[in-house]
């Protein structure tokens, strides 16, 4: 087996965000691996967060019959108005998605409230 070439992403969020950042793939083959490491401070009752790691250059897991999401990752929590809560996510999916060299592959959020999210992903390509 090839070793995987490993595309990094990175952003902190403070507000929704199509194709906050985004890598093109250099040489086709598989997308095997999605690693997520995800950091967040939510701040009041019905805060939430979800991030996509998706092939089309507009959140798809906010609409039916999608082709374009390969990975996302959701978080939310109930808590008081004047509550507040940090929190994080390190987390693995395999995967076998194909991609074709000078595709690009787009890291979108959705955030709801004030939150602010740190996202890192790794992507592995074999």
């Amino acid at each position: 087996m090839a070793s995987p070439h490993i595309y990094t992403l990175y952003k902190v969020f403070t507000a929704t965000a199509d194709a906050a950042v985004n890598f093109m793939v250099i040489k086709a083959g598989s997308i095997r691996m999605v690693q997520w490491a995800i950091g967040a401070q939510l701040n009041a009752d019905a805060e939430a967060f979800t991030v996509e790691l998706g092939a089309v250059p507009t959140i798809q897991c906010r609409t039916n019959d999608s082709v374009g999401a390969i990975s996302v990752c959701r978080f939310t929590a109930s808590l008081l108005t004047s509550g507040g809560m940090g929190t994080g996510v390190n987390v693995n999916f395999p995967c076998d998605y194909p991609v074709s060299a000078m595709d690009k592959i787009y890291l979108h959020a959705v955030l709801a409230g004030t939150n602010s999210v740190d996202c890192g992903v790794l992507v592995y390509v074999v």
